[in-house]
């Protein structure tokens, strides 16, 4: 169990830029490293090049998509929390991820955030 949540860092990926500012903004004044991502690739290679204890991504992206990402990250690091987010309510995720429905507040993604880290 990570122990220390505001020294956590956080890689957040959307293909948004508005929701990857907000995220970025939301987080860092909340005491979190934030790494950004606007891809899966651009992800990945952040991921393999920076220590990371919590994934939030949106499900739904150009190219590989937020699951998928998931699932690669998760072959290499499988205890990793991922937070999944989408403004697509009919998306089917693998059972017991947290998830944050599009539009959300920088409460609910500080709150998620904290429960990835104690699981």
């Amino acid at each position: 169990m990570f122990t220390d949540p505001g020294k956590a860092t956080i890689l957040v990926v959307d293909d948004e830029p508005r929701i990857l500012d907000l995220l970025k903004r939301s987080l860092g004044h909340n005491g979190f490293t934030v790494l950004a991502a606007s891809s899966a690739a651009e992800a990945l290679g952040t991921f393999q090049a920076r220590p990371v204890d919590v994934v939030i991504t949106d499900v739904v992206m150009p190219g590989k998509d937020g699951l998928a990402l998931a699932r690669e990250i998760r072959s290499l690091r499988p205890e990793l929390p991922v937070v999944f987010m989408t403004g697509y309510t009919d998306r089917i995720l693998p059972p017991d991820h947290p998830l944050l429905t599009k539009p959300f507040s920088a409460e609910q993604v500080i709150r998620q955030v904290h429960k990835a880290l104690r699981r």
